[in-house]
């Protein structure tokens, strides 16, 4: 028999094990997103009109019915049952969407604490575009076991540049981090460079600056060989029919420099090839926007107020991120002089003309960039994309989301509202074909599966706040 002291460790001990089973399904329910439902309820949008990406069309008084993570039934609303202790959403004069891609994003610019604003946006992939792969494979890792709220990543690893840069880099701040840049020089430093990339497992490699053709073409070969995409920026020496028929499959930002001028027969030959090897482009004018439109005075204003008084996004943003804002305002001063305006308008042409010819466009805004802010700025680029280059609203739709899904391999799960799919939706309150700008009109996100209603994304929206960060 146990004495009085036996039986007091041995209840001692399992109080122990209960409080600290207690203590795990509270930090277990800590990090589950904010507004989580169990997958095991099922979650039914009742006529709702269905926004096909695939078709192009709207599927007026359809009922969608998910269960776990995914899309199980989508039919004509009052032929499909509603399953028994279900969730249900009444889509009465609402449109439902596929979840929209950012496929030019810098997350090693920003916080942990800033993930979920891409959800309540609606944003719930993204395409991470070069920095600390270590730190964003964690955050990748962490979203994806459910411990950290955020948007599906896709990621490249360090940045390839020419050694030139990376020099420049050092003279210029003192140092260059081997976490978020490589140096190549030749062919001999880019085979070791996509080898060392290779290594951590990234989904593809992006280049940013080029010290030679012979050093582009090494990196391109490297990376077909290593069967990793090669995606950035549009390199020096090379014309854009090379780069497209060296592999890579986007090109970012620009087309060419404020010194080449294209003919539309040359523009029209450039399309061709690029439909022919599959190659995209992801113009982020909103990027452009705010960096070489605004004004820097009314930037700066903007940057230093805290409180969001005069642009309530702002004040989500982090100290840290702000600073990342000012220092590359101030870089602006040390840059050679440049006609940025004719920079844009035959950017903005070819962009155009591409896009008439049917090359495919895809959303990203280049978070990172002085007021590009997390999932909002997803929103402005499509806007910009009907505006500037003239896609239709529905063009637009399927550039954040039928076109992303494509790239990646990834269109028999993501990109459209239909049976099988996961169930990353956006309930929007007006329609989308209508004014590309009612995709802001935000009723409700859907995640995986999990409904967050406007107050469980205004609750992601607040826990970014600085102030809401716990010390």
């Amino acid at each position: 028999m146990r004495t009085f002291f036996q039986n007091l460790r041995y209840g001692a001990r399992m109080l122990g094990k209960r409080l600290g089973f207690t203590l795990m399904v509270l930090l277990m329910m800590q990090s589950m997103p904010f507004g989580w439902q169990a997958p095991a309820r099922a979650l039914v949008i009742k006529d709702v009109a269905v926004i096909d990406v695939i078709g192009a069309a709207v599927k007026p008084q359809m009922t969608v019915v998910i269960s776990g993570d995914r899309i199980v039934t989508l039919g004509e609303a009052g032929k499909v049952a509603t399953p028994k202790d279900s969730l249900v959403v009444d889509g009465t004069g609402k449109f439902l969407i596929p979840g929209l891609w950012d496929m030019h994003v810098h997350l090693t610019k920003v916080e942990e604490t800033a993930l979920p604003l891409f959800l309540a946006q609606g944003v719930t992939s993204v395409r991470e575009m070069g920095g600390d792969f270590a730190r964003v494979k964690l955050m990748r890792d962490r979203i994806a076991a459910g411990s950290l709220v955020g948007p599906r990543v896709k990621a490249a690893g360090p940045i390839l540049e020419s050694a030139r840069f990376i020099e420049n880099m050092k003279r210029g701040m003192g140092a260059a981090d081997p976490a978020l840049r490589i140096g190549v020089g030749n062919a001999t430093e880019a085979a070791q460079a996509v080898a060392s990339i290779a290594r951590l497992s990234p989904d593809f490699i992006k280049i940013r600056t080029n010290a030679s053709r012979e050093s582009y073409l090494a990196i391109a070969a490297e990376a077909k060989r290593v069967g990793l995409p090669l995606v950035g920026h549009a390199p020096r020496w090379l014309s854009l029919i090379e780069v497209s028929d060296a592999g890579q499959r986007s090109i970012e930002h620009g087309l060419v420099g404020a010194e080449k001028n294209y003919s539309d027969a040359e523009w029209k030959e450039i399309a061709e090839r690029f439909i022919k090897n599959g190659a995209h482009v992801v113009p982020t004018l909103i990027a452009w926007l705010r960096f070489r439109e605004m004004p820097d005075q009314e930037v700066m204003a903007l940057i230093d107020d805290a409180t969001g008084a005069r642009d309530e996004r702002r004040k989500y943003i982090s100290p840290a991120m702000a600073d990342g804002w000012r220092k590359q305002m101030a870089g602006k001063k040390l840059e050679s002089p440049t006609d940025w305006g004719a920079s844009r308008a035959k950017n903005q042409q070819g962009f155009r003309l591409l896009h008439d010819a049917g090359v495919k466009i895809m959303t990203g805004a280049d978070l990172g960039i002085p007021l590009v802010y997390p999932g909002w700025s997803a929103h402005e680029e499509l806007e910009l994309l009907v505006q500037r280059i003239g896609l239709t609203p529905m063009e637009a739709l399927q550039s954040a989301t039928r076109t992303p899904a494509e790239f990646f391999g990834m269109a028999d799960s993501l990109g459209a509202v239909g049976k099988g799919k996961i169930a990353d939706l956006i309930l929007l309150e007006a329609n989308p074909l209508e004014q590309i700008s009612n995709t802001t009109k935000i009723f409700a996100v859907i995640v995986g599966g999990r409904y967050y209603d406007k107050a469980a994304r205004q609750k992601m929206i607040e826990s970014a706040a600085p102030s809401a960060v716990k010390k």
